[in-house]
């Protein structure tokens, strides 16, 4: 691998091959035995019998040199010649072992002038690989390929393999901090001023052509290379997050340094409080520099990254565009890349739409009812909700019309599955503690999240619907039901006249719904806008008692009463709908349930007066007390849980006290302990034992 120049035999072969030009199939041959010898020499830079000078004078010679013969050998036509595939092999395998040398010298002290020197044939190495790959990245560099011949074809493919192994190598290294971002900018250094206050990490957001470049490259690039092209954007993606996490450790240090400042000097009456101000207004406007570059990328990827994700992207153009913005863009911009990350849940390969459900952390909680335990929100990630305010995320997602930004759907525009998905991570950051518990106040916000889903129950409202489509009514009733539960001013919203989906609209939905699911929540949405009397009174004040009849005509209590004792009449006839049926068990228990409660606390007017109205009432309680339990006994396992679970409903209290039995419902209470106790005897013996049933029977029983 030596010359000795002491030899003349030596000497002359070297002067006869210094600048004699040879044919293509020589120089390719002595290329690739270049790289051979960098690849079979990992420590080929730092041997034992080089010193300092001597191992960067052999890094800069070969790098210089492979730089050259790149140059030289990559001409107009040549771009799928067997020696540019060679030189670019070698440039692969020199980037390699350089990046291993420069990372060596990083650690290293009084040798700033050797990484200075590696750093320029590093970043030209980057010049030359995005040279190659930027005529893909524009969706042109196949031209060629389609009039060329297989084996030019393939020399091709190598050459971009060869130059995507370049840009992994160096963003895996530590050559992804230099403080002028050539990485960043296909290789384009950029100086600076060395007395300026800006940070060398901050100096490396200022770009993102190399970003745009890759994500290119996997939109267009053949499927052969593809998997290469995607790899090189992960590198990339890896390197961002270093710098990024860098920038903020350093922020972090300043505002320890700056508590510590305060903490050791605090000033008494002696002191004067103002003489440090210029070292703590130096502090601020380092940090607010920091700040200012991670806004500047964030603003730059975010258009980038909206483009990537669009559906007529291929897959891993869209695979990367989710990754970017869970393990990125979250931290520079989280309202923004939460509103991709939705966006993409809904996506058509399950990879994509799974990665950012797992982000937005609901990938295990959707269709689930909300317990609103300490581990609920367990899967999101606390420092995302934290990072941005339930408002802010309604503004972005849902928005007003007139705000819609070109190229970014609101949620009005999202499919099927992004909508279940989003209604499901607004409810987290809605009782989230940072909104929750947060200064200022979200009620006009929830009324917009509240409006949202009423707006997709009517969209769908008398249609037949798809299994997403049911899924997704299923998350709105959910949703709303948390919402309706925890907040009076929805339900008041829901007793408006000039809403979209008022109360009316939800009950018959409750009975008339395909989901069982949406059938339960509509139903208990119901029972709380029913147990809410100030919102059928025309008194505001709490305290003030409300009149029974009047409640049950403008909540409309009676008439749903009496369709649902209409239904489960018919659940014992030859046909009848089952659905149907399940659902006017659920509401008639969650009326039965209302009417009781609201009579038995003595805080109505008219509780001691027996009008025709109430006795009416009373009377299709009774009805669908029987009813009940009858269908406890029903063929059909659904109806049968279903009575089982009204009856539950039906005398379950709040408190520690029940109310006492009213006597309209003695008939009708004693018809169903009989078909109850009936009921528990048959599906608890040998020949008939259901374990399910048995159990629902057991807790109505109870």
């Amino acid at each position: 691998y030596h010359v000795d120049k002491t030899m003349e035999t030596h000497q002359k072969a070297l002067l006869s091959c210094c600048r004699k030009k040879v044919d293509e199939f020589t120089s390719a041959k002595a290329l690739k035995f270049v790289a051979k010898m960098l690849e079979e020499n990992p420590k080929l830079f730092h041997l034992c019998d080089l010193q300092i000078d001597e191992s960067d004078v052999a890094a800069v010679s070969i790098g210089s040199l492979t730089l050259s013969a790149f140059g030289d050998l990559r001409q107009p036509g040549s771009s799928g010649s067997a020696a540019v595939e060679s030189v670019a092999s070698l440039l692969n395998a020199l980037c390699l072992r350089l990046t291993m040398f420069y990372d060596a010298r990083m650690k290293q002290s009084g040798v700033e002038t050797s990484r200075a020197r590696i750093r320029q044939i590093l970043a030209k190495s980057m010049v030359q690989a995005s040279a190659v790959l930027a005529p893909m990245s524009s969706g042109h560099g196949g031209s060629s390929t389609l009039g060329s011949s297989a084996k030019t074809a393939n020399t091709q493919l190598d050459i971009r393999d060869h130059c995507y192994g370049v840009v992994c190598t160096l963003a895996r290294s530590t050559f992804c901090l230099d403080e002028r971002g050539a990485l960043y900018d296909c290789g384009n250094s950029r100086s600076f001023p060395e007395n300026t206050n800006q940070t060398h990490f901050n100096r490396t957001l200022k770009s993102i052509s190399t970003a745009s470049m890759l994500f290119g490259c996997v939109a267009n690039e053949v499927e052969m290379l593809r998997p290469r092209a995607t790899s090189a954007l992960d590198a990339l993606l890896s390197a961002y997050v270093r710098v990024v996490t860098s920038t903020s450790e350093n922020a972090r240090r300043i505002d320890d340094g700056k508590s510590n400042t305060k903490t050791e000097s605090i000033p008494t009456t002696s002191t004067n409080p103002w003489a440090d101000i210029r070292i703590n207004d130096a502090v601020v406007d380092k940090k607010n520099d920091n700040t200012k570059e991670i806004d500047g990328l964030s603003r730059s990827l975010a258009p980038l990254l909206w483009t990537s994700s669009r559906r007529s992207q291929p897959k891993s153009s869209r695979l990367a565009a989710v990754r970017w913005s869970n393990e990125l863009l979250i931290h520079l911009d989280a309202k923004n890349a939460i509103h991709l990350l939705c966006f993409l849940s809904g996506d058509d390969d399950a990879t994509v739409s799974m990665i950012a459900k797992k982000a937005l952390g609901v990938e295990s909680s959707l269709g689930d009812d909300v317990t609103f335990n300490e581990t609920e929100w367990s899967n999101s990630s606390e420092a995302i909700l934290s990072s941005v305010t339930f408002t802010e995320l309604m503004e972005t997602i849902v928005g007003r019309e007139a705000e819609v930004i070109p190229g970014r759907p609101k949620f009005a525009e999202f499919v099927v599955p992004a909508k279940a998905a989003t209604c499901r991570f607004m409810l987290q950051s809605l009782f989230s503690e940072g909104s929750f518990y947060g200064q200022e106040s979200c009620a006009s916000a929830v009324d917009d999240y509240v409006m949202a889903i009423l707006g997709t129950f009517a969209d769908y409202q008398g249609r037949s619907l798809s299994r997403e489509e049911s899924d997704l009514l299923d998350e709105c009733s959910i949703c709303l039901e948390s919402c309706v539960s925890t907040f009076r001013e929805t339900r008041v919203a829901l007793t408006s006249s000039e809403i979209c989906y008022g109360f009316n609209d939800i009950a018959g939905q409750a009975v008339l719904s395909i989901s069982s699911k949406t059938r339960r929540h509509l139903s208990r949405i119901m029972g709380c806008l029913y147990e809410d009397h100030c919102l059928w009174n025309d008194a505001s004040d709490l305290s003030e008692k409300f009149s029974i009849s009047q409640w049950l005509e403008k909540s409309g209590l009676l008439k749903n009463a009496e369709m649902c004792r209409e239904i489960l009449e018919k659940a014992f006839e030859s046909s009848f709908v089952a659905c149907e049926v399940h659902g006017a068990a659920f509401l008639g228990s969650s009326c039965l349930r209302a009417f009781r409660l609201g009579d038995a606390n003595g805080t109505a007017v008219d509780s001691h007066n027996v009008s025709p109205t109430i006795t009416k009432c009373w009377s299709v309680c009774s009805r669908i007390v029987n009813l009940l339990g009858k269908g406890l006994m029903h063929a059909d396992e659904v109806i049968g849980n279903a009575c089982a679970q009204g009856l539950v409903i039906s005398f379950s209290y709040d408190g520690h006290d029940a109310p006492i039995l009213n006597p309209f419902l003695y008939e009708g209470f004693a018809l169903a302990l009989n078909e109850l106790n009936s009921a528990l005897k048959k599906f608890n013996s040998i020949d008939h034992a259901d374990p399910t049933r048995a159990s629902t029977l057991i807790r109505a029983a109870g």
